[in-house]
């Protein structure tokens, strides 16, 4: 309800229209705007532009409309601007109005026949995809007057083996129990049952999905209709959905990516949805090179027989892929899911994923990121975890550049799900709280609110963030994500809790456990490191054997057995502390 005299504005993330986006990607031609309300009420159409610091707002045009009853209201709208969002007011008159609903639509004829097929990669997070399932069932699959109504099939490979397939059944939605393979093996198995399908089923696009997301089903509507309009020239563009902060709804923790040669990137992070000038700087295109897999759509002609994902388990797969096959990437605002924030929580055994796939990575798409490089990010992250007393953390970096350059052989042999039972257990294991174990530790995390001197710091450094010293502090409580290096200063046993899940891991400063991990260093340089650059040459060379359906259907979905050359495991005892 729109109270007398009062206005609704509609310039929003969801609810504007990005006018230069589709003017730069689509073939759109005509544009009008439906809206459905009851009472006399005026209707402003707006364009909305950044001009340097400024939003320039022009009032286009202002249509007046009454009615006793709810009824639509069409109206035309202009596509004559290069850029910024279009969007409309509805200023009610001298009394209330309803507004029900509006769309924005065109009575063009779509320029390209577009099937959308959803790949789900799920591991026992059966809530989440059965909402998600029920929620396309009806509102798209099953609903005629859906746009993308015969024109969507999801394909889910349950590597937990736990999806109730009797309750999300439908003709569209195909469920492939899998081996636990991660990320990578769950996706890859979608995009070989697509693969097979493709032709059949006419599917012209690929849209790669988190099983854990929240979905509105208009996204992928949207996803829908900005594809049939796509230009020839962009066919073989990716198009992203935004990351949407699932504690802070308004909040897009990022648009997209870009991986340079040690971390991703993201691109436009931490922004407030509900200010207007984030809406329209999502609208500026930076340098993006890859799509997280929480909302990735791709043209199907991506998908080969040679050309599958790396069997990397879980992380930086999506990274990988995107650099291998991406060639244009294009972000629009109303296209994002809402997703738990990665940086909320922590969990040790990513440790060795992170960095192992990242010199895999770095091997095939960054290859002047050579062994000095190599060295010196293993000791900055070694310096961190030592410092922090995580030297099982420590212990799992260096078994990842170990298992790295063991070569391409030894990781074509790993059964990964042994393999990651493995990496588990090497790992800090996150213990629930009681409530009162909780309000207790809660009371005594320690933050890191005021700023360090460059005197302090420099000083903290040079005696090894207290090695040098006795411990001076029994017990500290830290958060364990991301916590500051000068909480454990001087510390002899830390807590490190966990808010967002209320658990914990405890760490103790060890000498014996430091010693440890400073002689696998040494083993490693004197061993291992001279191997890297041979190794990475390695990987580039024989790329193509570890994405083809042959090693696929091999290796992970009939698990065979390494030869002796091969079967030398992770030194599973080393990881102790």
């Amino acid at each position: 309800m729109i109270p007398a005299g009062q206005t609704l504005s509609f310039a929003t993330y969801f609810n504007s229209f990005s006018l230069g986006k589709w003017r730069k990607y689509s073939t759109l031609s005509a544009l009008r705007l439906r809206v459905v309300t009851q009472g006399d009420f005026v209707l402003g159409v707006h364009h909305v532009r950044q001009e340097g610091e400024d939003l320039r707002d022009a009032l286009l045009s202002t249509h007046a409309a009454a009615s006793a009853v709810p009824v639509p209201h069409d109206f035309p709208l202009p596509l004559d601007a290069d850029d910024g969002l279009l969007y409309f007011t509805v200023t009610a008159a001298e009394e209330d109005v309803l507004f029900f609903t509006g769309e924005y639509y065109t009575p063009q004829a779509a320029t390209q026949n577009v099937t959308l097929a959803v790949n789900i990669c799920t591991y026992r997070r059966e809530t989440f995809v059965a909402h998600n399932i029920h929620l396309l069932i009806e509102e798209l699959l099953d609903n005629d007057n859906a746009p993308l109504h015969g024109h969507l099939q999801i394909f889910i490979a349950d590597n937990g083996q736990s999806v109730d397939e009797t309750s999300i059944a439908h003709a569209a939605v195909h469920v492939f129990p899998n081996r636990n393979l991660g990320g990578a093996g769950g996706f890859g198995r979608g995009m070989l049952e697509i693969l097979d399908q493709r032709e059949t089923l006419g599917i012209t696009h690929i849209l790669m999905m988190d099983d854990d997301v929240v979905l509105d089903p208009q996204v992928l509507v949207r996803t829908y209709c900005f594809l049939c309009y796509l230009k020839p020239e962009y066919a073989h563009a990716f198009l992203g959905g935004a990351m949407l902060s699932l504690q802070e709804r308004f909040t897009q923790v990022e648009a997209a990516d870009y991986y340079d040669e040690v971390r991703h990137h993201p691109i436009k992070p931490r922004y407030d949805l509900r200010e207007l000038t984030h809406v329209l700087d999502n609208e500026r295109e930076e340098p993006i090179n890859y799509f997280s897999w929480w909302y990735c759509c791709m043209p199907a002609g991506v998908l080969r027989a040679d050309n599958l994902p790396l069997p990397i388990f879980i992380k930086r797969d999506d990274i990988e892929y995107g650099l291998r096959n991406g060639t244009q990437f294009i972000t629009i605002n109303g296209i994002g899911v809402w997703h738990e924030e990665f940086a909320l929580k922590r969990s040790s055994f990513l440790e060795y994923y992170y960095l192992r796939n990242m010199c895999i990575l770095n091997a095939l798409h960054r290859p002047k990121f050579g062994t000095a490089a190599l060295l010196y990010f293993l000791l900055r992250a070694l310096l961190r975890s030592l410092a922090e007393f995580r030297y099982a953390e420590a212990q799992l970096k260096l078994a990842a550049v170990e298992d790295f350059c063991k070569g391409v052989d030894w990781l074509m042999a790993q059964d990964a799900e042994k393999l990651h039972s493995a990496v588990m257990a090497a790992a800090y294991a996150k213990v629930p709280l009681a409530e009162e174990e909780i309000r207790y530790i809660r009371a005594r995390v320690l933050t890191d609110d005021e700023e360090e001197s460059t005197a302090g710091r420099v000083g903290r450094t040079l005696l090894l963030n207290g090695w040098f010293l006795l411990a001076k502090r029994q017990i500290v409580v830290v958060p364990a994500v991301k916590p500051a290096r000068r909480l454990f200063f001087r510390a002899k046993y830390v807590v490190n809790y966990e808010e967002t899940t209320q658990t914990a891991f405890a760490t103790k400063r060890r000498l014996f456990s430091l010693l440890r991990v400073l002689a696998r260093l040494g083993a490693f340089c004197l061993h291992s490191l001279p191997r890297a650059a041979r190794v990475a040459q390695e990987y580039r060379s024989r790329a193509a054997e570890l994405t083809s359906r042959a090693y696929w259907e091999q290796h992970l979905y009939q698990p065979g057995e390494a030869d002796d050359s091969n079967k030398k495991p992770l030194t599973y005892g080393f990881y102790q502390q």
